[in-house]
């Protein structure tokens, strides 16, 4: 049994049908899984006979609002994340609570060094959630999920690893004040710093050097994309960790990073850059005083 601040993650029982049957028979919520909708019959079977199914259950009400099922790969290596919540329940953060446990549950209890999940095309929230759980993108499968009458689903994949993991413990623990602020004006310096540089507001300057410094080899620049990549991962280190730049690129949904010219890497060769060696003296300094996120201490 898992549990949280409103949920209890615990196997599913027989008297959950009831609760089950709601919202897997709702088109609505299955419109977008492999399942098709479940007759009660269905839901009773699927009860009795899928031993990695946990009950996602409201501890106010004891009310089951959705499921999930954490499936180990045979090697103990891996394992796979997916879940599905009653549409009454939609936009209530159940889905994000019941991941993060889920996630804490894999890595630090079952010791799994490797965790994926993915969502069909057709599931936008489920990708967001899937990208504010801290999973990195892999990349998109075409036509490989048979739904019915002929029709195939391309499905996104996520992944995330140990390292990627404490990442996003040490993002999300803001309990000192001095490290929020300072991560603040990090990212807004980064988000600002594109948006003079005549790139899309919803990407950063650290996505458009991850891409030119790892993606876009080609050219004499690639050294000049380096230098600047190692100054901004520097500066955001004690924040987040290594290679900030990479990881920034490739959670990135927009394609506003793949533009660049020579106006916008003068812009960050003469403002970008020596404002965050200002900023990493500060972060640097409070990382060496022992203020840091736990996962990086």
């Amino acid at each position: 049994m898992i549990e949280t601040e409103r949920l209890v993650l615990r196997r599913l029982l027989a008297r959950d049908d009831h609760d089950v049957y709601r919202y897997m028979s709702d088109p609505s919520v299955t419109e977008c899984l492999a399942k098709k909708r479940m007759s009660r019959q269905d839901v009773t079977r699927f009860i009795s006979d899928e031993d990695d199914a946990l009950a996602i259950v409201l501890k106010e009400t004891g009310q089951v609002v959705g499921h999930t099922v954490v499936r180990q790969a045979i090697d103990s290596h891996s394992c796979q994340l997916s879940w599905v919540i009653n549409r009454q329940f939609h936009r209530q953060g159940s889905a994000y609570e019941a991941g993060e446990a889920l996630l804490k549950y894999a890595f630090d209890t079952l010791r799994i060094d490797r965790v994926s999940a993915s969502a069909q095309s057709c599931n936008l929230a489920g990708c967001a959630l899937l990208r504010k759980l801290g999973m990195v993108y892999e990349g998109y499968f075409r036509q490989c999920i048979s739904k019915s009458n002929g029709v195939w689903w391309g499905t996104h994949a996520y992944i995330m690893l140990k390292a990627d993991y404490c990442r996003h413990i040490a993002m999300a623990d803001r309990s000192n004040p001095k490290v929020k602020w300072l991560h603040n004006i990090l990212v807004g310096l980064d988000q600002l710093g594109n948006s003079l540089a005549g790139g899309e507001p919803s990407t950063t300057i650290s996505a458009r050097v991850g891409y030119f410094a790892n993606v876009r080899r080609e050219g004499r620049s690639r050294p000049y994309w380096k230098v600047v990549e190692g100054v901004i991962d520097w500066a955001f280190y004690p924040l987040e960790g290594a290679k900030h730049c990479v990881r920034v690129y490739q959670n990135d949904t927009c394609n506003g990073h793949i533009n660049g010219n020579d106006v916008i890497k003068a812009m960050m060769g003469g403002v970008i850059v020596p404002v965050c060696v200002v900023i990493a003296l500060g972060t640097w300094g409070l990382y060496l005083l022992g203020v840091r996120p736990s996962s990086l201490s």
